[in-house]
């Protein structure tokens, strides 16, 4: 019997499989390999992809299979698709015993199921802040069956018990699913010539997206083009790990490469547009930086170590009069001893824009604050327009960013750059200020 023509959509029609998606769906349900990894582009599918193969498995085979990842959002989002799907077919339903049978159909919630014929899959959470109690859950379960997914968020040592628990069964299956972050584990295994490597990047989907006889997860060349400018595209639509050069052994990623950040230097100059002030106000012995950014230019203004903020306040008032700068085109970093200088800025009337860099960042899904959100469009500018050459500036290539549990993008934070560095980025401080976006009304400021 074909099992994959017994699966349905929501709307209970056949649920026709992308090429790729039938390659994960048989590397599990035949068991091709006994070690695999699966790197996809978002919303490929891949989970719904695993669930159908374990359940083509667990409801026809004595076999423990184990879904690790890690949190326990995440551990569900593959057992969800196993829970729909069983009951696609009587013939995967009626393996299951009537109590678990009934519990599903009531739809409570199980991570552990059971079939008649001595199949079983359950979920395991890798949290990675407790290896210790992972490690021996994970020896202390045991199973024979391994679907890691979101590979690249489960560390090295916690992949060392997972490859513990699969040793004690000398037919033990691997599957890892992830996409191209980090360079741990997971990324060795592309290498490792011991898996088989399944890639489907963005241009593949959507080939396959444009053979579907309807409109079944579809992906369009609109939406690709949309995701271009966001943060991750090569990660997670394009499947390439970033370039070993640019991401340090914690996984972070600079957001510019130092040739990058040269080719802006000798770009031609162009002060087109209104520009906008971002003022950076020095704490402890940093400096105090005044950076000016037109549409395609920016230049430093200024820099000092004067400690006096109204000599900071009279310097801005300078500036406005000097650049003509319009209401709310002065950004200054409203944190620590720059609040007292934004303050006084207001009871003088000099309309500037409080930035608060841990603030909600606009596009809330995509970035974690302010900071990573204004620093990801500082990049995409620094790569099209110029920079006034500035030693400053070269600490560009050190902000660096990675991923977080919510797959936003989120900076590291100013004092471990400051540990790794032996200073701190003031100058590119100053700069991220100007991309914060205007308050939408005279009166409010961005909080």
């Amino acid at each position: 019997m074909d099992l994959i023509k017994l699966f349905r959509t929501r709307g209970k029609e056949e649920l026709i499989l992308k090429d790729g998606q039938i390659d994960i769906f048989n590397t599990i349900s035949k068991k091709e390999c006994n070690r695999a990894s699966a790197l996809c582009h978002t919303r490929y599918g891949k989970s719904m992809s695993v669930a159908l193969a374990v359940i083509a498995r667990v409801t026809r085979l004595p076999e423990k299979w184990v879904i690790i990842a890690p949190t326990e959002e995440k551990t569900d989002i593959i057992m969800s698709e196993i829970r729909n799907h069983l009951f696609d077919h009587f013939v995967f339903y009626e393996e299951l015993p009537d109590r678990t049978f009934q519990s599903l159909k009531e739809k409570r919630q199980q991570n552990h199921l059971t079939f008649k014929k001595g199949g079983e899959v359950f979920c395991l959470t890798a949290n990675v802040n407790n290896q210790q109690k992972i490690g021996s859950t994970l020896l202390g379960e045991g199973a024979g069956n391994v679907i890691v997914d979101e590979a690249p968020l489960i560390n090295d040592k916690i992949m060392a018990f997972v490859m513990r628990m699969l040793a004690d069964s000398s037919d033990n299956f691997l599957f890892k699913i992830g996409n191209a972050f980090g360079n741990n584990h997971f990324k060795k295994s592309f290498k490792d010539p011991r898996y088989r490597k399944i890639v489907v990047d963005c241009y593949q989907g959507l080939r396959e997206s444009q053979q579907l006889p309807y409109n079944q997860g579809k992906l369009t060349q609109d939406l690709l083009d949309e995701m271009k400018e966001l943060p991750f595209y090569e990660q997670l639509w394009e499947c390439k790990f970033p370039n070993t050069a640019l991401v340090d052994e914690r996984g972070y990623t600079a957001i510019l490469a130092e040739s990058e950040i040269e080719a802006s230097f000798k770009r031609e100059v162009k002060k087109v547009g209104s520009p906008r002030l971002g003022v950076d106000i020095g704490r402890g012995g940093d400096l105090t930086v005044f950076v000016l950014r037109w549409d395609h230019y920016a230049c430093v203004l200024e820099k000092n170590k004067n400690a006096d903020l109204m000599f900071q306040v009279n310097r801005i008032e300078h500036y406005k009069k000097e650049f003509k700068l319009d209401d709310y085109d002065i950004y200054i970093d409203d944190i620590g001893v720059g609040g007292g200088v934004s303050d006084r800025c207001l009871e003088k009337d000099i309309a500037i824009v409080k930035v608060i860099a841990g603030a909600k960042a606009q596009n809330e899904e995509k970035f974690k604050n302010v900071k990573a959100e204004n620093y990801w469009n500082c990049g995409l500018w620094v790569k099209a327009n110029t920079l006034q050459e500035d030693k400053g500036f070269y600490d560009l290539q050190e902000i660096r960013y990675i991923e977080d549990s919510e797959k936003r993008l989120k900076i590291e934070p100013k004092e471990d750059f400051r540990k790794r560095m032996g200073n701190s980025p003031d100058t590119t401080e100053a700069l991220m200020l100007t991309f914060t976006p205007k308050p939408p009304e005279p009166d409010l400021y961005l909080i």
